[in-house]
């Protein structure tokens, strides 16, 4: 069944392009996250601390929040493909200002600003990237197509990120701005690739090709539709509880990545006295989520399809609860490693699961604010996680008390969602 449909998946020309634009700015994507972790754990001229760390988690996904409601609105009043293009030429410009920036060892805020509004049009892409999805397969390969396109991308942005480090130190002449500087190039070629497309292909349907006016009009009635947005949402069920099922996820998710990071580089004792061995740790916990996602491709699909999405999401939080679990066991790298591999498996296939639900329970002229609403929640729900743990005692976070904590409330949660009753 998989591979089956994965083949007729291959063979739509339209999901094959739009999965060339994912692939090739997520990519880029990677190369970016991984300059800003140079900048923020390894700079020497910048001391790290849980507080820069946050700031940096921060910085990668909190900007687009506050543009999100007028964004989302325009996904669903301007021609999607329009959307993806400029916004891949403006990061590609952006990161080009941040390599200088960085190469430069300029004033950190000239290094932080333009990568902040950088980042942020990348959420903007990935919630055009969602919305646009269903425009290109029939409604019988979504399930599959939400497991492929998405766990590619994240696939290739890890893949991107070692990139990334590895180009730290092959280019010493261009030293932390030559991940910007690929970054940058990856952006164009992604709006490059948007030109397989015609203007309207990718949608919305109420999208018009008098510019100046669509403009004029998406400006004044933005405020007005997204609360028509927000009233669908909580008007449906279905919306509503893939909404706070992601984002109770991802506040735990943020949780045990910055429990992670802070573990790895500054409480272990065979990373926190060696920035190589620390950086090569963080690669494997990369490789280890990567694994999970692919795992969770191949599982969720059918999952879903035989079970239904409540008892795909219990799985899917019991897997994570177990992941979670383990470092209490043995506080050890490896074992934090197999953690991930349970952690990012878990939380795919919720998100598989999730997506799959918003796109059916949505009509397409909604469908652009309801997905930037959910990439609100899925930004906002992980940096509260984040500056939870960030904040604590030195001597909590040297221990297993978070990951004791997060394991409990992700098998709470796994129960709630099976003994739920079916509706």
């Amino acid at each position: 069944m998989i591979t089956s449909h994965v083949r007729e998946l291959a063979a739509l020309s339209g999901f094959r392009s739009l999965l060339r634009v994912r692939l090739i700015g997520q990519t880029a994507d990677g190369l970016a996250q991984a300059g800003l972790v140079g900048v923020v754990l390894f700079a020497p001229e910048r001391a790290a601390s849980p507080g820069r760390i946050a700031l940096g988690f921060a910085v990668l996904l909190l900007p687009f929040s506050l543009i999100a409601p007028l964004a989302g609105v325009l996904l669903d009043r301007w021609s999607r493909v329009r959307v993806l293009a400029w916004a891949n030429l403006g990061r590609a410009l952006l990161l080009a200002v941040t390599a200088v920036a960085a190469s430069t060892s300029s004033f950190e805020l000239v290094v932080f600003g333009s990568a902040l509004v950088a980042i942020g049009l990348n959420r903007l892409v990935l919630a055009a990237l969602g919305a646009s999805l269903p425009r290109t397969v029939p409604l019988h390969l979504l399930v599959s197509a939400n497991a492929l396109a998405p766990t590619l991308g994240t696939g290739v942005t890890v893949a991107g990120a070692a990139a990334g480090f590895a180009l730290r130190g092959w280019l010493d002449a261009f030293g932390a701005g030559s991940p910007f500087l690929a970054a940058a190039v990856g952006y164009l070629l992604a709006a490059l690739a948007t030109r397989a497309f015609a203007a309207a292909d990718l949608g919305p349907d109420l999208w018009s090709t008098d510019g100046a006016s669509t403009r004029q009009g998406a400006l004044a009635a933005a405020w007005s539709d997204v609360r028509s947005g927000l009233t669908h949402i909580s008007g449906s069920g279905p919306a509503r509880r893939a909404l706070a099922a992601m984002g109770s996820n991802r506040v735990l998710f943020g949780c045990f990545t910055v429990w992670t990071v802070l573990l790895i580089r500054f409480h272990l004792a065979t990373t926190s006295a060696d920035e190589d061995n620390a950086l090569a740790a963080l690669g494997a916990v990369a490789l280890a989520l990567g694994l999970g996602l692919v795992a969770a491709a191949v599982t969720a699909p059918r999952l879903v399809r035989r079970h239904g999405p409540r008892r795909a999401a219990g799985v899917a939080l019991a897997l994570a609860a177990t992941g979670a679990v383990l470092p209490v066991l043995t506080l050890r790298l490896s074992t934090v490693l197999v953690s991930w591999v349970l952690i990012g498996a878990g939380a795919q296939i919720l998100k598989i699961t999730v997506d799959t639900v918003l796109q059916r329970a949505l009509p397409d002229e909604l469908r652009g604010r309801v997905f930037v609403a959910y990439d609100i929640v899925f930004n906002v729900a992980f940096v509260a996680g984040v500056t939870l743990v960030a904040f604590l005692p030195a001597d909590v976070l040297a221990g297993a008390g978070v990951a004791l904590a997060v394991a409990v409330a992700y098998a709470i949660a796994a129960a709630t969602t099976w003994v739920t009753p079916r509706r």
